[in-house]
């Protein structure tokens, strides 16, 4: 029996079985009670209480949602919006500032591309469109929305209505204006994004490294980065140095296929390593969020939904545990998802 086929199994078995089950190194695969529907191209965000909420995404037979959902104490459940909501829509960026939860852009039905931006208010559980001016980027999806300090979000690349990946990059401020950052040094979309001390760091193909001094709005370019197409997942943490550290989850590896390597890359020392254990199963086209620690652990548990494993559209939740060598707090935003990069095995009917 080959390592894929034993994955697949273990899915099987999990929609019979109660519990956790324990995965790889330090995963879980957990049997969280009344999941969402299996799909991709959804979104996920950490509020400040802890819990982690999903919106929108895609299944197999191409039906879109709009919905919401919490994710608490190993229990999914429906959030209701007390009027209309959005479009349903996949592969849209989704962030939590100030008490609500925003999304901007992604595709509808019939490829419809969009670049409208909405909140929804979690106490009111009301959405409100958000008026932006003239200013502001086109419409698209697979982009990467990256939180700021100021309560502002930088936006990075993306695909258009044409099916190009982009490079330009877009600051939406604290005060719903939008600023063009400029334009990458390589198009990219479903790519990685993050923010570490005033410097964007983005992974646009593999091997490549493309970096956004804010204080400057200077770019650069270097080697080093994952040798992945994107797709994958990933999240802010710190070694036991203090060094800060992005962890890359999945993702498209170079021969086309599904990848269970998760890679870290120092920001400090610029070195990537492949870490030893790998994902309990290949993972590619979901979510992620960071979950807090637990009481008296400094770890950096990231928590998963979704996604594409061995060519199947699965609604598990799963998560990793990985020991920091200090709490790294509690990133706003991680999606990093895509389905529009042609692959050697069926992603969709």
């Amino acid at each position: 029996m080959t390592r894929q086929s034993t994955y697949l199994l273990l899915f099987v078995a999990l929609s019979f079985i109660g519990g956790t089950v324990q995965g790889e190194g330090n995963w879980q695969v957990v049997n969280a009670a009344n999941p969402p529907s299996a799909r991709i191209g959804h979104g996920m965000a950490t509020l400040p209480d802890g819990r982690v909420v999903l919106f929108g995404g895609e299944d197999d037979a191409q039906n879109m949602y709009n919905d919401l959902f919490s994710y608490e104490s190993e229990q999914w459940s429906p959030v209701t919006a007390t009027d209309f909501t959005p479009a349903q829509r996949r592969n849209q960026v989704v962030w939590f500032h100030d008490g609500a939860l925003y999304i901007h852009g992604g595709v509808a039905k019939n490829h419809e591309m969009l670049e409208d931006l909405w909140a929804f208010d979690l106490a009111k559980q009301k959405w409100e469109e958000m008026q932006t001016g003239t200013t502001k980027p086109f419409a698209r999806y697979g982009h990467v929305a990256t939180p700021l300090p100021d309560g502002g979000v930088v936006f990075s690349g993306g695909t258009d209505v044409a099916g190009f990946a982009l490079k330009d990059t877009w600051k939406l401020n604290p005060d719903m204006t939008y600023t063009l950052l400029g334009f990458s040094p390589h198009p990219m979309s479903n790519h990685v994004a993050q923010v570490i001390d005033n410097v964007l760091y983005t992974f646009p193909e593999p091997g490549k490294i493309d970096t956004l001094d804010l204080t400057t709005n200077t770019w650069g370019e270097m080697e080093g980065g994952p040798p992945l197409w994107g797709s994958g997942t990933s999240a802010l943490g710190v070694n036991q140095a203090g060094e800060k550290i992005i962890y890359f989850f999945g993702g498209i590896a170079q021969n086309g296929f599904e990848s269970d390597v998760v890679y870290e890359y120092n920001t400090t020392t610029h070195v990537l390593s492949q870490r030893e254990e790998r994902m309990p199963f290949p993972y590619t086209f979901g979510s992620c969020a960071t979950m807090p620690p637990m009481a008296g652990s400094s770890n950096l548990n990231v928590l998963f939904f979704g996604g594409i494993s061995n060519a199947y559209y699965i609604n598990t939740t799963f998560m990793v545990s990985i020991e920091q060598g200090q709490p790294a707090g509690i990133p706003e935003f991680h999606l990093f998802t895509g389905d529009e990069i042609h692959l050697p095995f069926k992603a969709r009917r």
